[in-house]
């Protein structure tokens, strides 16, 4: 049983990193393809918002 835990966490982590890692690169392409300040300033904030849901979530999972 604490094999199968672990590997719960093991997706779990998998999957974040995943997530992490599409919505930083995506934050990046948006901030360096437009010129628009806001459209860029939203795209920031929704970026972060989600990185710290997946931050949140993520440590619920391992914790």
């Amino acid at each position: 049983m604490n094999t199968y835990k672990d590997k719960q966490k093991t997706v779990a982590l998998i999957i974040a990193l995943f997530i992490f890692l599409g919505l930083t690169l995506m934050g990046l392409y948006n901030l360096t393809r437009t010129n628009l300040f806001y459209v860029n300033l939203v795209g920031l904030l929704i970026n972060s918002f989600m990185l710290f849901v997946t931050t949140k979530t993520l440590y619920k999972k391992v914790v």
